[in-house]
């Protein structure tokens, strides 16, 4: 849920008579929009998001957040902001804040989001699990994700992903996590990185992150991967190799979370299960 409230609070001005105050889920695809949402407009190179308001407002937004707003806002309430991903950022940053799960942080070249769902789908054996949806990983897609994190989240599975330098550094700023896995690294998004160094070092934002108490998993089959561990307060690594503390032929028993909530065991050994799914899907048994 979105409320009016906290999105003054993050810089938006209200403009104009307002109508909701609580909005279902952000929109910034008028095509997708919903009723409820809030439409964010955005300006790209290819579009501007002002000109999609109408459509917006037609497929049932209850709010917009813009630069400039609309001739007519049919209702909904108009907020506007000199940069409005901005304030979704600053919005998201606050409500994963006020919420306060435990983030188990993901990234990688390859298997992100595979890794994401499976290590969401045992955690919510834990405790009640948020996770990023599709490939929602950006600093657009992230903050967006996030309007569907709910106040009853002990966990929450975020997906980090970068196209360009310092996106990973600024993400994990937003949305610090306390537990960081890492795939893989290899040669995507070489256009605009130049060289596998530098997509290692942007990976490596996402465990230099982490708090005292944090915890890396790395896939110490990547020998790229297991070059990071120097940025991390503690390291698990897994894979097939004999050199890994997690091999597929370790056998592990582990239990998950008290029902009545986290404690620093529980969170040890739902992190050692972590690491065991992480194993399992890249070894394949």
């Amino acid at each position: 849920m979105i409320l009016l409230a906290d999105l003054i609070a993050a810089g938006a001005r209200p403009h104009g008579p307002v109508g909701a105050v609580a909005f279902t889920d952000w929109s910034y695809d008028s095509r997708l929009a919903t009723a409820g949402v809030c439409f964010i407009a955005l300006r790209t190179p290819r579009a501007d998001g002002h000109d999609h308001i109408p459509a917006a407002l037609a497929a049932g937004a209850a709010g917009v957040l813009c630069r400039w707003p609309p001739a007519d806002a049919s209702g909904a309430t108009v907020l506007l902001a000199d940069d409005p991903p901005a304030v979704l950022r600053g919005w998201a940053a606050a409500r994963l804040a006020l919420v306060a799960p435990t983030v188990v942080g993901v990234t990688g070249s390859v298997g992100k989001t595979t890794t994401r769902r499976a290590v969401a789908a045992v955690l919510d054996g834990a405790g009640p699990t948020f996770q990023s949806r599709r490939s929602f990983n950006s600093l657009l897609g992230l903050p967006v994700a996030l309007a569907r994190l709910e106040d009853s989240h002990s966990i929450a599975v975020l997906e980090y992903g970068s196209e360009r330098p310092g996106e990973i550094a600024r993400l994990a700023g937003l949305f610090p996590p306390r537990l960081a896995i890492v795939t893989t690294i290899g040669e995507v998004h070489l256009r605009g990185f130049g060289d596998l160094q530098a997509v290692a070092a942007e990976q490596g934002a996402l465990l230099a992150a982490l708090p005292a108490d944090g915890l890396a998993l790395l896939n110490g089959d990547d020998p790229r991967v297991r070059a990071l561990a120097d940025l991390a307060p503690a390291t698990i690594t897994y894979g097939c190799g004999p050199a890994n503390d997690l091999r597929a032929a370790t056998t592990l028993l582990v239990r998950a979370g008290r029902a009545g909530g986290w404690g620093s065991d529980d969170l040890a050994l739902a992190m050692l299960l972590v690491a065991v799914i992480c194993l399992k899907l890249t070894c394949g048994h």
